[in-house]
């Protein structure tokens, strides 16, 4: 959560600077920028600036209040996301392209003297090029910041995963039967969590339910699977909401059971 929030502060900081520069509105649309093909002004820059950033808060906002719902796993908040990043990296790389622009425009001046419709096209192309080349390194970072997010969450994930078993099991030696059904659940639940973020890096830990189906649905278990992982989470239950002290047996079956799934 805390990342999150930092996200939207350094994009909210993005408008807040930019938007003050508004008072400025004269004396930027006073400087020109003189791209070869076309020319621009600071003031139409920041504008166009504002406009992109509120778009990508936007999006990031609106993905966010979706990963809290059912539909939060949908496909179509994964374009939503990368929309967003490659809009604010855009962005933030767009100031690195105006200059290769305006030295293309300056250089071309420079030897011609003056920039005619052959001229225009030549640096048009140059421009099209540079900013093509943009998108790729804005898709190249963004995919190797994703991934390397993603395989970060798994690792934790799968760590909790081992954590939990080792719990569950030393439980049993020690005769705390419902607190190694207890464990041996949270570890269930976390190697499906871990499992199902390799199908849909979005997936959220909301409940084992929600967990469970989609786990049916992907294959990661079976239908006699899911009957008895319900049954486990009943014995859960009884563990958490009552004084019900379960067997070694209970225990022992529940424990098989997560180490079965987790073979597969």
């Amino acid at each position: 959560m805390e990342k999150v929030k930092n996200k939207y502060e350094v994009i909210l900081g993005f408008v807040t600077l930019v938007i003050s520069l508004s008072a400025f509105k004269q004396e930027l649309a006073e400087i020109r920028l003189n791209l070869g093909y076309i020319t621009i002004t600071l003031a139409d820059y920041f504008l166009y600036s504002v406009y992109g950033l509120c778009v990508c808060l936007y999006l990031y906002i609106l993905e966010k209040v979706a990963s809290e719902t059912k539909i939060g796993s949908w496909k179509i908040f994964n374009i939503l996301i990368w929309g967003a990043f490659i809009i604010f990296t855009s962005i933030l790389l767009l100031p690195f392209l105006l200059i290769i622009n305006i030295a293309c425009a300056k250089a071309y001046t420079l030897y011609y003297k003056e920039i005619s419709e052959t001229g225009k096209a030549i640096l048009g192309s140059v421009g099209i090029l540079s900013y093509l080349f943009q998108f790729l390194i804005v898709l190249r970072i963004g995919n190797s910041i994703f991934k390397s997010k993603k395989e970060l969450r798994e690792e934790i994930i799968l760590d909790e995963e081992i954590i939990e078993l080792e719990k569950a099991t030393k439980y049993l030696e020690t005769e705390f039967y419902s607190h190694s059904i207890l464990e041996s659940y949270k570890a269930l639940e976390s190697h499906l969590f871990r499992k199902l973020i390799e199908k849909n890096p979005r997936f959220n830990k909301n409940n084992l339910s929600s967990s469970l189906i989609k786990s049916l649905q992907y294959g990661l278990i079976s239908k006699e699977d899911f009957v008895k992982i319900n049954d486990l989470k009943k014995m859960r239950n009884l563990s958490v909401h009552s004084d019900f002290k379960h067997t070694k047996e209970d225990a022992e079956k529940a424990l098989k059971l997560v180490v079965d799934v987790l073979k597969k």
